[in-house]
């Protein structure tokens, strides 16, 4: 028999926010610049002529991110990788295989931050500062420690640098990902594969994974700029089920629960090209990208272009140095709607419900 408090328990509540903004987005980029850790760039296209097929293929060319297996943290306190990789350019690092809620994971953010999301055991063994984690506060079974690796003082003391390395040697090896934005434009973003494999690393360069399909349907239209939150959630709801290639007729004899897209006068059938790139992207070329699809469209007639960036389930932190978990709902993303030079951002954060 089941309980019937079960159902009394209200699902965990998500953080919705809608922000409209004019000319480019770089000027604009702080609304998505801290969101550090990008896993998926889609990119849907209402009834164009305009091909960006070409577009999408020198992505896969140039978009390139390195995977280092068994990483030892000790080697990220190196006084010559701090003084190449962390203090001069972007380092953006995050482990993978690892589970938020249960495992160790790591990551280090372009500002020079070490995040380590750790269990008790390790905590106790580590010997480093940190804090009980947001989401067991009651528990005590999770703690997040953050290091300053582009702390100036770090590697003047000598002292605090060989402890600092001393206590990362505890913990066992990661496999990472990892990119890195060179400080000058005549820097080879590759350096920093070169330096992991002569130190005895085994490195993988790696590109994302591209797939693409057309979907013949009613196009909405949305309102620029938004006014009504509840029809831009709408608008992206409609946009998640293009990109997932649902059935979008609507038949209400053949289900009890049908899907209604949003109210739309256009009658007519007209294609939608979706474009999904999976990889590991930093927040500067997804920023870049964006910008180069809104230079591409700029003239062309077309209502609107979407692009939906989601961000890694593990990942230490999320946006900003926020805390990051995925104990119900660790999705953490945005939606942006532009037409020329004005758009929309609609952001999507997990739950900060503090579990007993």
């Amino acid at each position: 028999m089941q309980c019937p408090e079960v159902n009394d328990f209200p699902a965990p509540g998500s953080l919705f926010n809608v922000e409209n903004f004019q000319g480019a987005l770089q000027s604009n980029s702080s609304k998505v610049d801290d969101f550090h850790y990008n896993h998926l760039l889609t990119v849907i296209i209402p009834d164009s002529q305009k091909s960006v097929g070409n577009y999408f293929d020198s992505v896969l060319e140039n978009e390139v991110f390195y995977k280092v297996n068994d990483l030892v943290l000790e080697d990220l306190a190196d006084p010559s990788f701090i003084s190449s990789f962390v203090r001069n350019g972007k380092l953006t690092l995050l482990s993978i295989n690892t589970r938020i809620d249960c495992d160790n994971c790591i990551g280090v953010t372009p500002n020079g931050k070490l995040y380590l999301s750790i269990n008790k055991e390790t905590y106790q063994c580590l010997g480093l500062e940190g804090v009980t984690s947001h989401f067991t506060k009651t528990l005590g079974n999770k703690f997040f420690v953050c290091i300053d690796l582009a702390d100036e003082k770090l590697l003047s003391n000598k002292k605090k640098l060989r402890r600092l390395k001393s206590r990362l040697k505890i913990l066992k090896p990661f496999t990472v990902l990892l990119s890195w934005e060179p400080p000058k434009e005549d820097v080879c973003p590759s350096s920093i594969a070169k330096y992991f494999s002569e130190v005895g690393y085994n490195v993988k360069q790696c590109v994302p994974a591209l797939h693409s399909h057309t979907a013949n349907v009613r196009i909405p239209g949305i309102q620029f700029p938004a006014v009504d939150k509840l029809d831009v959630s709408t608008f992206v709801e409609w946009l998640g089920m293009v990109s997932l290639s649902c059935d979008l007729e609507q038949d209400e004899q053949q289900y009890l629960s049908s899907y209604f897209g949003p109210d739309t006068d256009c009658e007519d059938v007209k294609p939608v090209r979706c474009f999904r790139l999976r990889g590991f992207f930093t927040s500067t070329s997804i920023i870049q990208h964006i910008e180069n699809i809104m230079s591409q469209f700029k003239d062309e007639p077309v209502n609107w272009i979407a692009v939906y960036v989601q961000g890694f389930s593990d990942s230490p932190v999320a946006w900003g140095n926020q805390e990051h978990h995925y104990f119900a709902n660790g999705d953490n993303g945005y939606v942006l709607i532009f037409q020329k030079d004005r758009g929309i951002i609609y952001k999507h954060q997990c739950s900060r419900k503090m579990y007993k």
